[in-house]
């Protein structure tokens, strides 16, 4: 080993590998094994998801699906406003290369 660890990035929050518990029992969680469920910013494991109240897994249910398509509309504005400005920075560059073109020929 190597003494170095992985960190996690989950919930706008670094985890050490070796410290990145569900907070309802206490289960080391391994991010790329392990369905992370997060309310009021703490993790759980899926089984201890599965133990809150219907009502509730719902509502965190429906806050991610919001999150998420917030998410993607946000990836595509970016996307789109890339794509603008890249635009407008070849037709700048056309606009130059036609008047270096007609101060030569002239």
């Amino acid at each position: 080993s190597s003494g170095i660890n992985a960190e996690y990035g989950v919930l706008n929050k670094n985890y050490c590998e070796n410290h990145f518990f569900c907070t309802g029992c206490d289960t080391l969680l391994e991010e790329q094994k392990s369905k992370v469920i997060e309310m009021d910013q703490k993790p759980y494991c899926r089984h201890c998801y599965d133990k809150f109240p219907s009502d509730m897994r719902r509502k965190l249910l429906e806050s991610a699906n919001a999150a998420a398509k917030n998410k993607k509309a946000t990836m595509k504005k970016d996307k789109d406003k890339k794509g603008t400005m890249k635009k407008k920075k070849e037709e700048k560059k056309k606009d130059k290369d036609i008047l270096n073109a007609t101060q030569a020929a002239s």
